[in-house]
């Protein structure tokens, strides 16, 4: 299939802006290309000229397809296929099957590069309107693609270590080193708001990810690990875990590619299905581990007493650490008590099944959005950040997975998890409103059972 995407005109019938000799040889490039073109694609909002629309005619006598992205020339309809509607990015590499390149210029505008145009985008806010054409609200670079870039210095990356290296190194020699080396945290809008652990590139095949001890714990170390050992998911391999003056260092390996928030508009439907399935195998997987925890039933994070839980800390439960629990029992007994507050704190009954225990206790991952997951420039797909892992209820896997602390959920995200994790949309809606409480009535006690909440009495 070939196919050419034409360039804005004037009323003149040259493309804006133009010297006329250039108008002229732009004018015969377009017939030139179209007179043995298959399909046309016409994108954004332009006004053709009379010879173009001449083209255009010649082209579908002769069995040829037009098709029209946004608004091109309301006018001139008789002749297209059929129109498209969505951001030209992802539906241009859609129609062509191919990937496109982009760089960011000196004034800060991202250029998106394919195959017979150029598209480029201004500033560096959230919804970001392509130049040249009509801004439409759905006309944007999509937050999730390669496209959406920011300005940062290319890393410069020590030699590789290796592992007799590593082990050389003191505790305090780490430490020294994370203060000459890059850092890898992202900057963006997209994360920005969201309280990440920094992390150094200690080698071009070493990261050390640091955080107060009270937040990176060791569990993160020992989930990563267990996950290794039993399963062939690809997990980067942990090195070393140590604190060092209230601050804890996790030392592992670097994974090359590009987190899924990064890329996943860039994939084809096909891409997004593969990656579905290959978490639905991973997912199935760490479903299957074997520890002290899922024998006796312990939940909470990766503990090696299971008789001393920790405490929890996943999305399921809220955004800040909580207690620690002794049974599933026991979990859901509080969490009931977190669902009763959330209702105190609305004023009314909701009517949604409590907490879900017909199934028992299993290893999570607990956080397993885009942003979690690498897709690795050796082409397999890698899980990283374990710190919300642990022994759970199988639907905490699916409330993880939701990426509650995005922007907008990416298309095809929901699908792709339902089939990654299941379906578990009650149980969702539960822990939704149970978020209420985690967030806004911290110090409310649980009223009890047969509490009525349009009663208006609480204490």
């Amino acid at each position: 299939m070939r196919g050419v995407i034409p360039d804005a005109t004037d009323s003149n019938g040259g493309p804006t802006g133009e010297p006329s000799t250039d108008r002229d040889e732009a004018q015969r490039d377009i017939q030139r290309i179209l007179s043995s073109a298959d399909v046309c694609v016409l994108i954004g909002a332009m006004t053709m000229s009379a010879a173009l629309k001449d083209c255009l005619r010649d082209l579908r006598f002769n069995g040829g397809t037009i098709v029209a992205v946004d608004n091109v020339d309301h006018n001139y309809h008789a002749d297209v296929a059929f129109r498209l509607r969505g951001p030209c990015e992802e539906i241009v590499s859609q129609i062509f099957a191919i990937g496109p390149n982009s760089r960011v210029l000196e004034d800060g505008s991202v250029r998106t590069y394919f195959p017979g145009i150029s598209i480029t985008s201004k500033g560096h806010s959230r919804h970001i309107a392509y130049a040249g054409i009509t801004p439409l609200p759905d006309n944007t670079i999509p937050l999730c693609s390669k496209s959406y870039v920011d300005l940062r210095p290319p890393l410069i990356s020590r030699p590789p270590m290796s592992k007799v290296e590593l082990l050389a190194l003191t505790d305090e020699d780490i430490v020294r080193l994370c203060k000459t080396s890059p850092s890898l945290t992202d900057t963006r809008l997209c994360r920005a708001l969201l309280l990440v652990n920094p992390i150094y590139l200690l080698a071009s095949n070493v990261v050390v990810k640091v955080g107060s001890a009270c937040h990176l714990r060791e569990s993160e170390a020992k989930a990563q690990a267990l996950v290794r050992e039993q399963t062939t998911i690809p997990v980067p391999e942990v090195h070393r875990f140590f604190e060092h003056e209230g601050t804890a260092y996790f030392v592992m390996e670097y994974v090359k590619g590009d987190t899924l928030d990064l890329c996943w508009n860039d994939l084809s439907n096909w891409q997004k299905l593969r990656i579905a399935f290959t978490l639905r195998n991973y997912v199935r997987q760490m479903r299957r581990i074997c520890t002290p925890q899922t024998l006796q039933q312990a939940p909470g994070p990766i503990t090696a007493d299971p008789s001393h839980p920790l405490p929890c800390s996943t999305p399921s439960l809220g955004e800040y650490p909580v207690r620690s629990f002794t049974s599933q029992e026991d979990m859901r007994d509080w969490m009931n008590g977190r669902f009763r507050v959330s209702e105190y704190l609305y004023g009314e009954r909701i009517e949604v099944p409590l907490f879900d225990d017909s199934a028992p206790l299993v290893f999570t991952h607990g956080d397993l959005c885009l942003r979690n997951i690498i897709l690795g420039s050796d082409g397999r797909l890698w899980l990283i950040d374990f710190g919300s892992a642990g022994i759970y209820p199988p639907w905490f896997e699916a409330f993880g997975a939701r990426d509650n602390e995005m922007f907008a959920i990416p298309k095809l995200w929901t699908a792709a998890r339902k089939i990654a994790v299941g379906e578990y949309d009650v149980q969702e809606r539960y822990a939704r409103i149970c978020q209420h409480a985690f967030s806004h009535g911290l110090g409310i006690p649980d009223p009890g059972e047969g509490w009525d909440p349009s009663s208006g009495d609480y204490f």
